[in-house]
């Protein structure tokens, strides 16, 4: 006989608040805070958070359970058949369009795709999937976004010589490349377009809280829109916008609306880009794998090549692990658009529903639940698991996932190329179980020549003495 969902009581409600939601919300749902994200990382909160969904796997039988979340009741996703039942069905059924990313993305994707609905969202991601190269097939343009990549590294690098690379310097450095692999050579320095969407993104923070700030965020809006729009009108050929021309699109599809949200994935993903440094970083021999792989493929395609970087399996796998182990988009939600059969229950058309994706990667069901796992990815077996999806699933991946996934690895590639890094902070030891909450922000790494690999734990003394050196901001 069917059940009905069950619900959490309204202690475990309390506690899913204090582990989950609310470091979420203290993080930044749509931007980084700074001090928010020190606070949740002192206290490693997804370690807490997964430490209570894991008793609720346990108490619930794995089944999907009502609670409470950022802006009301949620059913909150607790098995590997639901998440995939969730993930594969139409995204007109289970529209990503939850009350949490409009009330926030509303403020500066308004036309994007994750908002849209109906024939809209087909128009839309058509739009999308043409100019991105979504699925397997390389990016037509890939050679000349790799050749982006080199440059910005190579100028970057230049900079560090063999000393100490910030946070804040790489997102500098790949906020170029973003800008040029976006608009084109125009854009490099326009970092006025990026400061807008910043703002805006801290804006959505509030959930739309503050509607007295209003019309200041649509001027900022308006000004933004203008910039795309201005770089999209004098495309620049070998530019994402400039497939625009040859791209499918009716009067629905409004291509410059679509940009502000692949701005703000370059932004993720450079995070993810920096999380698999560091892990590469503090596993030395893993490094080395990585190194090898490097020098084979560039020995028989070229340095920086197409060819060379689709030969390059491990460097793939090392940067899904880092988006595996700390999910630079932690939680997916869904919003159901008619009533839906659930385990014999029924849900009604305008349930939340709420995918822990953070947590549900690091299951201690999983073998490498808390390790860094290359080899899971190259096995396959990550990749064919469904408590894992870094790049969400289904009809609503990620239509860039293929060009990050050739952008990720052309950079990795350009940072190990003849050098070993070695991570000064924070503190991260291959030997433990890695913590579950880290603040990327606050990535540094040494850098040097080709040699010795470093040690798998650094002397203390010495990385104390290291990290009193430089006192250039990060940014989150």
């Amino acid at each position: 006989m069917a059940k009905a969902i069950p619900r959490a009581t309204a202690l475990e409600n309390v506690m899913f608040s204090l582990t989950y939601t609310i470091p979420g919300l203290l993080r930044g749902a749509f931007a980084t805070q700074p001090k928010g994200m020190d606070i949740v990382a002192k206290f490693d909160a997804n370690r807490r958070a997964n430490e209570f969904v894991s008793k609720l796997r346990v108490r619930y039988g794995g089944r999907s359970i009502w609670t409470r979340g950022p802006v009301g009741p949620v059913l909150l996703v607790l098995s590997q058949g639901d998440i995939k039942r969730v993930l594969s069905a139409s995204d007109h059924v289970f529209s990503l369009a939850s009350p949490e990313k409009v009330r926030g993305l509303s403020l500066f994707q308004p036309a994007s795709l994750v908002l849209s609905a109906g024939e809209q969202r087909d128009d839309r991601k058509a739009f999308n999937e043409f100019v991105l190269a979504a699925g397997d097939r390389v990016h037509p343009l890939a050679d000349r976004f790799l050749t982006v990549i080199a440059d910005e590294m190579d100028v970057l690098l230049a900079g560090v010589g063999v000393g100490t690379l910030t946070r804040s310097a790489f997102d500098h450095a790949f906020a170029r490349a973003a800008r040029r692999i976006l608009f084109g050579e125009a854009a490099r320095n326009d970092v006025r377009l990026g400061n807008l969407l910043r703002a805006l993104r801290m804006e959505a923070n509030w959930l739309g809280l503050r509607p007295w700030r209003n019309r200041r965020n649509q001027a900022l809006l308006d000004r933004m829109n203008a910039k795309i729009r201005s770089y999209a009108a004098t495309a620049d050929s070998g530019s994402l916008v400039g497939m625009f021309a040859g791209a499918p699109k009716t009067a629905k599809t409004d291509p410059a609306g679509q940009v502000s949200h692949w701005m703000m994935a370059f932004d993720v993903f450079g995070v993810g880009i920096m999380q698999a440094l560091a892990m590469l970083a503090i596993h030395p021999a893993k490094a080395a794998e990585a190194a090898e792989e490097i020098r084979s493929a560039e020995q028989a395609h070229g340095a920086g090549t197409v060819a060379a970087v689709t030969a390059m399996p491990y460097l793939k796998a090392s940067l899904l692990e880092g988006l595996r182990l700390w999910a630079p988009v932690p939680t997916l939600m869904r919003v159901t658009t008619e009533p839906i059969d659930w385990h014999g229950d029924k849900l009604p058309a305008g349930t939340n529903v709420m995918i822990p994706a953070s947590l549900h990667h690091r299951n201690p069901q999983l073998a490498y639940a808390d390790r860094f796992a290359p080899e899971a990815w190259i096995s396959g077996e990550a990749g064919d698991d469904w408590w894992i999806n870094p790049f969400s699933r289904g009809r609503g991946q990620c239509p860039g996932a293929s060009l990050a996934l050739l952008v990720g690895p052309a950079v990795l590639a350009a940072l190990l190329r003849d050098r070993r890094v070695e991570l000064l902070e924070p503190e991260i030891r291959a030997g433990r179980p890695l913590p579950l909450t880290i603040n990327a922000s606050k990535l540094r790494f040494g850098v040097h020549l080709a040699g010795p690999a470093a040690p798998a734990e650094p002397v203390p003394e010495a990385r104390q003495a290291e990290a009193g050196a430089s006192t250039e901001p990060s940014q989150g």
